[in-house]
């Protein structure tokens, strides 16, 4: 994504200018959100509102922060904007901190999140 931040402009616009795009974009994201929840309820024992909810915020949250690092270059985040690795295993690492309240294991954030990705859809 790093490599070309236009594209990542050109979906975020394309979901703002076309309804097509944007429902496309939405049933993605919350399929995704779901995905996530599944996985806050199985691994971090948490209510399904709870995961759902939080979920949810993590995904909106990410979804932002790459906005603001790509498409915005935020001088405050640009200190972000290395390797797209980095910055997955950035967002991976503050993810399970916020969900597990302690700094991952060394080394298994980015398992994490494949493991998160790979969950199937209920």
């Amino acid at each position: 994504m790093g490599g070309n931040p236009g594209i990542l402009g050109c979906l975020f616009g394309l979901a703002g200018d076309y309804e097509e795009f944007d429902e496309i974009w939405t049933k993605n994201a919350h399929a995704w959100n779901h995905r996530v929840a599944d996985f806050l309820v199985e691994h971090a024992a948490f209510s399904e509102s709870t995961a759902s909810n939080m979920a949810f915020a993590l995904g909106a949250m990410t979804e932002g922060f790459l906005y603001q690092v790509y498409i915005r270059h935020t001088n405050d985040l640009e200190s972000f904007s290395g390797s797209s690795n980095s910055i997955a295993e950035l967002i991976a690492t503050l993810w399970y901190r916020t969900i597990f309240l302690k700094n991952p294991p060394e080394r298994s954030a980015s398992r994490v999140a494949r493991r998160i990705s790979q969950s199937e859809d209920n």
